[in-house]
Formats: C-alpha cells, sequence, structure tokens
C-alpha cells in the first residue's frame, strides 16, 4: 500500500464495466476497481490514472457478495488476464448478460439480452497461448504480462483456462529455455506461442529480436526434438510493421500447418492465421445461427474478416451456397483456399476490408441472403457499416468479443 494515495471508502460498486473491473463513485467521480463484485463495499486506495481512467485498489472488503469465491489459479491477482474467476460462475453469467444489455442501452439499441448460455467447458479450453520471455540481472522470466504493465512479466507454472497439452509444452519449452540460459543468456529470444488442437497436435512460434546465431540454434533445435510427429515448429523475427506479415521461417522436418474439424470441415490453421480460441463455443455459435437463419435457403454469403473460414464454411458444408471471403491477412486466405477445397463455390479476396468490400464489388455480385462479419475487437467502420447495409441481405451475424464496439456497429445498422 502506498501510504501517500488517498484512501476512500466506505464506498459501494454498483455496475461492472465492459473490461470486467468494477465501477465506484466517490465525490462525483468514478473509479474503476479491479475484482470487484457489484453490491460489495470496499475501503479504497486511489491509484494513477491508466489510459485516461481513475483507477482504485480494494484496500478492505467491507461488505462481502455471497457470489465471492476463492479463484482456483494461485496467479489471479497478478496476472490480470482473467476478471471472473473470482466470482460464482452463476453469477458470472448473469454479469455478463447485465454488461451487454447496458452497452446496448448506452448506444440506444433497443434490445433485451436473452440468457447468457453455459460454456461447455469453464476450465482447459483455451488453444492458444503467448508467453513473454525477458532475461532481467541473468535471470530468465517467461509468463504473461500484468494487464497495468508491460513492464513486468507474472513466472506461471500453469494456466487453468490452457488446455493441459499446452501448459505440459510450456514447461518443458521453459527448462529447455532455463537450461541454455545458464550458459549464455537468451537476450534475443522474445516471446513463446504455443498453439494445440483437439487431436493433441500443437504448433509452437517463437519470437527472436533477430536471425538467431549459432548457439540461439541449439536452442531451437532442442525445442523441435520435444515435439511428435503431426506438430508444427516456426521462429520469426521481431517486426515493427502492425499490419505485415513479419520474416519467418518454418522448422525442419516439423509440419507446415495443423487443422481442426469442426462441423465435418477440417480447417488448415498456420502459423499467423488467427483461429477461435474456443473450439466448443464456437459450435454452440454456429448452432445457434443454424437455429434462427434458414440455411438451406441461403444462395450467397459474404464472409468480411473471414479468417481461414471458421465461421461460414461449416455452415455451407455440403451445400451449394456461393460464398465471397474478404480478409487482410494472406497466410489466413490460403488456409481457406485450403480448407474451401471441395467447394468450388467458394472465393476468397486478400485485402484491406476498407478498400475491398466497397460498392463497386456490391455491383458485381447478386444480392447476398447473410453477411457475416467478425471484426477486431475495435468493431468494423461507418463505411462497411453503410456498405453491409446497401447489399440488402436479410440476415446479418456479426460475431464481437467486446459488447461496446458491438453495441455501437449495432446502433449504425
Amino acid at each position: 500500500m502506498d501510504i501517500n494515495r488517498p484512501i476512500i471508502g466506505p464506498v459501494e460498486v454498483k455496475e461492472l464495466h465492459s473490461s470486467g473491473k468494477g465501477i465506484a463513485y466517490w465525490n462525483d467521480k468514478a473509479y474503476y476497481v479491479p475484482w470487484a463484485i457489484p453490491n460489495e463495499q470496499y475501503w479504497l486506495q486511489t491509484e494513477n490514472r491508466r489510459l485516461g481512467f481513475r483507477t482504485a485498489s480494494i484496500i478492505e472488503i467491507k461488505k462481502a457478495s455471497n457470489f465471492r469465491i476463492k479463484p482456483i489459479c494461485p496467479h489471479y491477482f497478478e496476472c490480470g488476464g482473467c476478471n471472473f474467476m473470482h466470482i460464482d460462475y452463476s453469477e458470472q453469467l448473469n454479469l455478463k448478460k447485465i454488461i451487454v444489455q447496458n452497452a446496448l442501452k448506452k448506444y440506444h439499441v433497443d434490445y433485451t439480452v436473452a440468457e447468457v448460455g453455459n460454456s461447455p467447458k469453464q476450465i482447459n479450453y483455451r488453444n492458444k497461448a503467448t508467453y513473454q520471455i525477458r532475461v532481467r540481472q541473468g535471470k530468465l522470466l517467461i509468463g504473461f504480462h500484468p494487464e497495468w504493465t508491460k513492464n513486468e512479466i507474472v513466472e506461471i507454472e500453469s494456466c487453468y483456462l490452457l488446455m493441459p497439452i499446452i501448459n505440459k509444452y510450456f514447461n518443458k519449452i521453459k527448462n529447455i529455455l532455463n537450461e541454455f540460459n545458464n550458459n549464455k543468456p537468451l537476450e534475443h529470444f522474445l516471446s513463446l506461442t504455443i498453439r494445440a488442437n483437439t487431436q493433441h497436435q500443437v504448433m509452437i512460434l517463437m519470437e527472436l529480436l533477430k536471425s538467431p546465431d549459432v548457439s540461439e540454434l541449439s536452442v531451437l533445435n532442442a525445442i523441435k526434438n520435444l515435439l511428435n510427429k503431426g506438430d508444427s515448429f516456426y521462429y520469426y523475427i521481431k517486426s515493427n510493421e502492425r499490419y505485415a506479415l513479419p520474416e519467418y521461417y518454418h522448422v525442419k522436418d516439423t509440419e507446415p500447418y495443423i487443422f481442426e474439424e469442426i462441423f465435418q470441415v477440417k480447417l488448415r490453421i498456420s502459423p499467423f492465421t488467427f483461429f477461435q480460441n474456443n473450439k466448443e463455443v464456437t459450435e454452440l455459435i454456429l448452432n445457434e445461427i443454424k437455429s434462427v437463419i434458414p440455411i438451406d435457403t441461403l444462395s450467397f454469403i459474404y464472409d468480411l474478416y473471414s479468417g481461414n473460414g471458421t465461421l461460414s464454411l461449416p455452415l455451407v458444408f455440403n451445400k451449394s451456397v456461393k460464398l465471397l471471403g474478404i480478409e487482410g491477412n494472406p497466410m489466413a486466405v490460403e488456409d481457406a483456399k485450403a480448407n474451401a477445397y471441395d467447394n468450388s463455390f467458394a472465393t476468397y479476396i486478400v485485402g484491406d476490408i476498407l478498400d475491398t468490400f466497397n460498392q463497386h464489388l456490391i455491383k458485381l455480385y447478386p444480392t447476398p441472403s447473410l453477411v457475416i462479419l467478425d471484426p477486431p475487437r475495435s468493431g468494423t467502420l461507418i463505411e462497411i457499416q453503410k456498405n453491409i447495409i446497401a447489399t440488402g441481405a436479410p440476415y446479418i451475424v456479426y460475431l464481437s468479443c467486446n459488447p461496446l464496439s458491438l453495441a455501437w456497429n449495432l446502433s449504425q445498422l
């Protein structure tokens, strides 16, 4: 506790922000409080503004909620990767429903949110993780950044959200990195990404500051020797280009891709292709789409921000539906083309959606039966929304991980 920071309270948190933080009001000022629960009362210590927001930390819980539980993860209050693990799961679902409803209300979207469905798995579901690597005073640190700073690393043994095979390979690779670091500091190793599929195959992606020297190649070779048949391994050189693919290398004698199957569609996944992190929830989403849209009547679909076709190809499997996907990542587009190899009606375009999905393109194609979009967390642009409306599509499926950007975009559609 910083004795120079003011203590305020008792103060009650009334609601949660879309980030999962509680919102407390004191002297007509709003404070964002991590690990809070609505209707609890606290003594809080105010902190420096973060990204323009006033924040406060809990010093003492004066009145605790009946929904407060002990997080199963020992790193929970350090890591910052999870926001709801201190809340009973049934109440998590209720609070998430309220968060979405409040976001819609903020942007005057007249819609009542239905009940939030259970995830088939509450732990061990996530199929990808990126760990940060740093060497400080000769010691190798590997783990996750805490939410409030990129200058620190929380070292972990395992993450409860991740598939067990990812935790297994993480610890094996961590041991190799530590062993080599004892001989020569691995200062050029920046991050480690591990992705897995439900067939227990993994893809390893290592980020380096520069091209590896002989000793660093030995590290990569030791990691390669951990892998089994069907596994994939790449490394790449750090790039300051935000949207371009970095300089990357496929490690010899490993597979170039891994695959995941959704509704009988085998989906190829390359190292820089986005893929939904929770396969089971993806299948629930697709089933929900099928329940509200007459799939058998569809004739033409736009798939915007299409990735490797995860959301559209399983919907049109064994159906004569024309499909046009637009995606800015060329690696993802090549995956989508491979995934649609037995669907001659699927076409994919590489390019910035703002440049490609325009009035000229819309005039070249028939009126779509459905538009699917899965934009970045920040949402999509007004120009794209106008063009979606201009298509005249009777159905729009919008997948979002950010209630506020979703609500803002829906208010324009």
